[in-house]
């Protein structure tokens, strides 16, 4: 079975530019530390539970992009790098990664 090899840097740039940007929210929410957090809030409030969840959130975020990066990979790898007769690979991988991404959502 064929495996997706690296794109060209322009071609990553063309994916990337399609997804989400993450970088604001992940430099705001990492920030914010549920310990932190935690300290200036009574124990029986749901403020850190809140911020744990938000954290998760974020890490969630960035697994859905990586997954859709990897399915637009690779339907341009097999697209245009690989036979057509190993043209179902790519569709099998970008499915998954694309039916991946949507799971974590």
């Amino acid at each position: 079975m064929s495996v997706r090899k690296n794109l060209s840097p322009a071609e990553s740039r063309a994916i990337e530019e399609k997804l989400p940007q993450l970088d604001f929210v992940m430099s705001a929410v990492l920030r914010l530390s549920p310990d932190l957090i935690s300290v200036k809030f009574s124990p029986d409030s749901s403020i850190p539970v809140a911020s744990i969840c938000l954290r998760d959130a974020v890490d969630v975020l960035c697994d859905v992009k990586f997954a859709l990066f990897e399915a637009f990979a690779h339907k341009v790898w097999f697209e245009n790098y690989e036979a057509e007769s190993k043209r179902w690979v790519g569709i099998h991988f970008a499915r998954f990664f694309a039916d991946d991404a949507a799971l974590r959502l």
